[in-house]
């Protein structure tokens, strides 16, 4: 961060005078670029600034490859309805957009690696309608935003850690919330789980901009940002009577974790109102022989743990869970299987024996994504994993043993 230095050590007037470009290495004027052709053709000139806007649209482009000269675009940045462009590299030089950055309806845009060293955009931030986009890396150097940072509607979409440097000095020049027009609009990302990048900035006693955080998942709006869940809104049942009076409750949330642990839980059926967990959801070392009960379970906001538990046959209850904001780990449900994992030889990073009960995958139908990792270990008689067919992108590794 740059930032309360004499004329001439701000941000901009550096990036500026950093090896500027000769008048050969400028394009004057916009570009627009709707074809892969068309693209490259540019691209063979080597520019490394464009005075106006860059727009990159429609279907035609499935690379931008080339472009790694570009350092600065001085009007905006647009890349919309690409809808072949899995990825922006190629845009690895680009440290400065003198506009808006608008990154919206490309519906392979997995993410948004390619921009790691961009540090500035003068004008608003708009991420919306990116049905693959599950994070934002590739944002990790963004230090200044000069306008409104809006992240909507895109499905997939767990995480905003990737901001931490934008969001961590509220009010300091150039930083989110550091003028009148810097809204914040977060909405409509129903696996968006993971949000506590913002705190800084909800935390100023008078935000200057306009604020709306509604439609996300767990943990995602503005009272869950700013009042984290503690210990104390943990939930752990050891035995069907701790269950089934917590299930008197109603409750239709976990403010924490929720933790269901040891052979004395048989069944689950009186859960039925939970809808959504904050943190963890650990299903380890019970003695029942399905999931009923979870069926209306949509959103957890931490790790998705089952594990051990030696009668367990179907995964089917879980065919409404949207969003796991950590990772999903489905370890040794075979006989057994519990008096192994006390023992610490069922593991997540290798095989483990493979004499499993579990007939099917079925569960998932819904789901959408897992921001960490898929572990699916010790279950040898899965035959099929058609019930994860819903689970469409998963931020870490996939391992299934």
């Amino acid at each position: 961060r740059v930032s309360g230095n004499g004329v001439g050590c701000d941000y901009k007037s550096i990036l500026a005078a950093e090896d500027p470009a000769s008048e050969d290495d400028v394009f004057d004027g916009d570009v627009t670029f709707t074809d892969q052709a068309a693209l490259d053709a540019f691209a063979a000139n080597g520019y490394r600034e464009i005075t106006g806007t860059l727009r990159i649209e429609g279907a035609g482009v499935t690379s931008l490859g080339g472009l790694e000269t570009l350092t600065h675009v001085g009007g905006d940045l647009v890349i919309t309805g690409a809808l072949s462009l899995e990825r922006l590299a190629g845009l690895d030089g680009l440290v400065s957009v003198g506009g808006d950055l608008i990154i919206e309806k490309n519906a392979s845009l997995a993410t948004l690696e390619g921009l790691d060293r961009l540090l500035a955009v003068t004008g608003l931030v708009r991420i919306d309608e990116n049905a693959k986009l599950t994070a934002l890396s590739g944002l990790e150097s963004l230090i200044a935003v000069g306008g409104a940072l809006r992240i909507t509607s895109n499905v997939v979409l767990t995480t905003l850690q990737a901001l931490t440097t934008l969001s961590a000095d509220p009010g300091a020049p150039g930083n989110l919330g550091a003028t009148a027009g810097d809204h914040l609009i977060v909405t409509t990302n129903p696996a968006l789980v993971e949000c506590e990048v913002l705190r800084p900035y909800l935390a100023n006693a008078t935000p200057p901009g306009v604020i709306v955080l509604t439609g996300n998942g767990v943990g995602c709006d503005a009272e869950a940002i700013t009042n984290p869940p503690d210990e104390k809104d943990d939930v752990t049942l050891t035995d069907q009577a701790g269950l089934d009076d917590f299930a008197v409750s109603g409750a239709d949330q976990v403010l924490g974790s929720l933790r269901i642990e040891g052979p004395a839980v048989t069944d689950l059926s009186g859960l039925g109102a939970l809808l959504s967990v904050a943190g963890d959801v650990r299903i380890e070392g019970t003695a029942v022989e399905d999931l009923t009960g979870l069926e209306g379970l949509a959103t957890i906001g931490g790790d998705l743990v089952i594990e051990g538990n030696s009668n367990l046959a179907s995964l089917a209850a879980l065919s409404r869970l949207t969003a796991v904001g950590g990772s999903i780990r489905i370890i040794d449900n075979q006989p057994g299987g519990s008096a192994a994992r006390a023992r610490g030889t069922a593991s997540v990073l290798r095989a483990v024996p493979a004499t499993a009960m579990m007939d099917e995958a079925a569960g998932f139908e819904d789901s959408t994504s897992a921001g960490g990792n898929l572990v699916i270990a010790g279950n040898a008689t899965l035959e099929t994993l058609v019930g994860l067919g819903g689970l469409t992108s998963v931020g870490g590794f996939v391992r299934i043993t």
